[in-house]
């Protein structure tokens, strides 16, 4: 590849990469992948930099935040990668320190320009169930199904701290799964990282399951204590966040396993993900007791014995 074409394509990749961020965040997450893994360390953090400071100098501060919170997930990761310590901890890592980032960040350049985010998210947030609740207007009778629901969005902000985690989270494993596919539409260069973590074989640390039941059971056993109620339902959003991945993991295992064809994997995956993605947080979560893919793996093992013994 010459430096013009190596030039071209990673201007490419940094337009393709903010775009589809400003769609959703964890969009371009896989560009800015391919983008540390082709062109260096050196050059991803430059990129990087210019673009959060040039979007903070136009004070677009929730945006600058955004995007420079995802570079920083990717690039913290893959140094870690880089260096042989791929696994669930150094992800962990990388994505409590850009969750802060975003959070702090966002929080403090807000108020150092005078505006108070709260007030704003919760105006915000008030508007978007308003609608939701009757979007045909206030003349016509409310057709949704949260017309009959009443939400508190101080209790929504209150969770914020562990929606920006599980973003930073969907962001990393968005990056990790979608980086090889988009590699080769795009037809760039990709190579395998030796460290890189197994997606399938993706497993939570066992003492994690009794953070999950605690945490359950702070959120919604009605606690006197306000803040332990808050404090548990945002662990428990992100455990549901983790446990979700691993149902992912199995579920992937089991379509291998039944040599699932592409038209059931879409089914699969549209029901299953969009539609009732809390089975897959059940799923891995129950997992940390059936060991769905362990069980698959000693049956295939058992199978390929029998089928040797019978071409002996």
């Amino acid at each position: 590849m010459n430096y013009t074409a190596g030039r071209n394509k990673l201007v490419v990749l940094t337009a393709l990469g903010v775009f589809f961020s400003l769609v959703f965040i964890f969009l371009g997450a896989p560009f800015l992948r391919l983008i540390r893994n082709i062109y260096g360390a050196k050059i991803y953090w430059a990129i990087g930099g210019v673009l959060f400071f040039g979007l903070t100098i136009a004070t677009l501060f929730p945006l600058s935040f955004l995007i420079g919170s995802c570079w920083l997930v990717v690039g913290i990761y893959s140094e870690f990668e880089e260096r042989g310590w791929s696994n669930f901890w150094t992800a962990a890592i990388a994505v409590v320190f850009s969750t802060t980032f975003l959070v702090a960040g966002t929080f403090y350049s807000m108020k150092a320009i005078g505006l108070d985010i709260r007030e704003d998210l919760q105006k915000s947030i008030e508007g978007v169930l308003t609608q939701l609740k009757d979007p045909n207007g206030s003349t016509s009778e409310p057709i949704s199904f949260l017309s009959g629901m009443v939400v508190d969005t101080k209790l929504v902000i209150s969770q914020i701290p562990s929606i920006a985690v599980i973003v930073m989270i969907v962001c990393l494993a968005y990056g990790l799964m979608m980086e090889r596919r988009i590699a080769m539409f795009l037809r760039l260069p990709h190579e395998r990282v030796a460290s890189q973590l197994k997606l399938l074989e993706f497993r939570i640390p066992d003492g994690f399951v009794w953070i999950a039941m605690l945490s359950f059971l702070g959120s919604f056993m009605g606690l006197q204590n306000e803040n332990v109620a808050l404090l548990s339902m945002n662990i428990f959003n992100v455990m549901l966040g983790l446990y979700f991945f691993q149902g992912l993991a199995v579920m992937e295992v089991v379509l291998q396993a039944f040599r699932a064809g592409p038209v059931l994997r879409f089914f699969v995956y549209f029901v299953v993900v969009f539609q009732l993605f809390f089975i897959l947080s059940a799923v891995g979560f129950i997992d940390y007791w059936v060991d769905v893919r362990r069980r698959l793996k000693n049956l295939r093992e058992k199978r390929r014995k029998q089928n040797n013994g019978e071409h002996v």
